[in-house]
């Protein structure tokens, strides 16, 4: 893009009134979710394919947004 990562933040942040990261973890817990609504999919397996390399990390921005374990969203029953 030719910018660098401060001015982009920045520009961001402007923009849309979010922090660029947070908005970044964000898409990628709704993206678990989605995922997770696959009882065969293993908590390790979901955090992967949503974009987080170290599942340590993956459930506690998981738990930060949503209010559960990404074990405990998943266990719950659906509508």
């Amino acid at each position: 893009m030719c910018v660098s990562r401060n001015y982009f933040s920045e520009m961001f942040k402007r923009v849309t009134g979010h922090n660029f990261i947070d908005y970044l973890i964000t898409l990628r817990v709704n993206r678990a979710k989605e995922l997770l609504q696959n009882p065969t999919l293993k908590v390790y397996e979901v955090a992967e394919m949503s974009g987080f390399n170290d599942t340590k990390h993956f459930s506690k921005q998981f738990k930060k947004v949503v209010g559960l374990t990404p074990a405990e969203f998943q266990g719950m029953p659906r509508r």
